[in-house]
């Protein structure tokens, strides 16, 4: 502001708290706001932070109408606080992050400016803000139709006007036309939640990124459109990874699992997932892997029944697909491995010393596990 103004008061609130209780917050910092008297209000700039955004345009909004004071706020343009408060308050459009801080607070302390001095602001186009901006003040006691025909006729002669009602600009986007009717027409509905490993090595942005990465994730031994397979989810678990999200969400999410046919859902931390997936997923394929690398497989037509085709199944595995699973979740595989391998290695033991009693304690020990499970 320099010898422009002063800053008599700053207002702080966690963006998490306003999001959750927009209404009854707003209406408290309102009420904080108007203690300190202001003449104009300043809220960010908020760039492309969702609820942050949210928060600067319910909060603008409100002072302008209850406190009748000019108030401004900064947004990028995909922000949603930007398309819901657009209407209703001066949103001067800003990049998407704070590396453009100073810029964005120039703008907004110059636009800002110019409402305390009660300048005329122009068109969004020119002045570069948002949307169609709040509705303006009308001088009343001249007649609806006469504002209205003063406006056609400044637009008739090319003289400067400002309509009192701006129409939204919306970007028109054509619908694909399909090529043959519906009911012949293969869909695919692709969805992406920003899922990346534990500690987000690609150091992957939350927002706007300039650059992809792919994950694979298990689903089958084999990959390829040929093992797609239409019900691959049906009955199946839905597993939720929240790491802090609103409640509301996790509730949202385990209602459209349901709805999509998944049989249930589970709700972990980033941590227990890893080793269960190392456990339940994984390590079945390596062992079925090491399994199959004895001599003996290639002879096992004629000896083998259920018991070689369920421990086997799984190694016509996809070694690429499987090799970047295994050694993005490491630490929690070889934890597993380790495991088997001292139960294998007992097991062992107790074959070659002829020991009955140990062998047997051991065996019981893993059937009386599977019928506590009830499996």
């Amino acid at each position: 502001l320099g010898s422009a103004g002063e800053i008599v008061g700053t207002v702080i609130c966690g963006d998490n708290f306003i999001a959750e209780n927009l209404g009854p917050v707003t209406d408290q910092i309102v009420e904080e706001i108007k203690k300190f008297e202001p003449d104009l209000f300043i809220a960010g700039p908020g760039f492309n932070a969702g609820r942050y955004g949210l928060a600067c345009g319910s909060v603008t909004a409100a002072v302008r109408k209850k406190l009748r004071i000019p108030a401004v706020t900064g947004l990028f343009e995909e922000n949603p606080g930007a398309e819901l408060y657009s209407g209703l308050c001066y949103i001067v459009g800003t990049e998407n992050n704070a590396r453009h801080m100073g810029d964005a607070v120039k703008k907004m302390v110059d636009f800002a400016l110019r409402l305390a001095y009660h300048e005329e602001i122009g068109n969004p186009k020119d002045e570069g803000y948002l949307g169609t901006g709040p509705v303006r003040d009308i001088n009343y006691r001249v007649s609806g139709p006469t504002r209205a025909i003063d406006m056609a006729l400044n637009k008739f002669y090319g003289r400067p006007f400002i309509t009192e009602v701006p129409m939204p600009q919306r970007e028109i986007v054509p619908p694909s036309r399909l090529e043959k009717p519906l009911s012949q027409t293969k869909v695919a509905l692709v969805t992406d939640g920003g899922l990346v490993p534990l500690g987000n090595p690609d150091r992957m942005v939350p927002v706007n990124s300039v650059k992809f990465a792919v994950y694979p994730m298990e689903g089958k031994e084999q990959n390829g459109f040929a093992a797609s397979d239409a019900d691959l989810f049906d009955g199946a678990s839905y597993i939720l990874v929240p790491c802090g999200a609103p409640q509301r969400a996790v509730d949202t999410l385990k209602a459209l699992a349901i709805e999509l046919g998944f049989g249930g859902t589970v709700v972990t931390t980033p941590e227990h997932h890893d080793t269960m997936i190392a456990y339940t997923s994984q390590l079945p394929h390596v062992l079925a892997c090491a399994y199959v690398m004895s001599p003996c497989c290639p002879q096992h037509n004629g000896f083998s029944a259920g018991s070689y085709r369920d421990v086997s199944r799984v190694a016509r595995i996809n070694e690429v697909l499987w090799t970047e699973l295994f050694l993005d979740n490491a630490d929690a595989l070889t934890g597993e491995l380790d495991i088997l391998i001292d139960n294998i290695t007992r097991i062992s033991e107790a074959v070659k010393q002829r020991d009955a009693d140990a062998l047997r304690g051991l065996l019981r020990q893993g059937r009386l596990i599977k019928e506590r499970l009830g499996e």
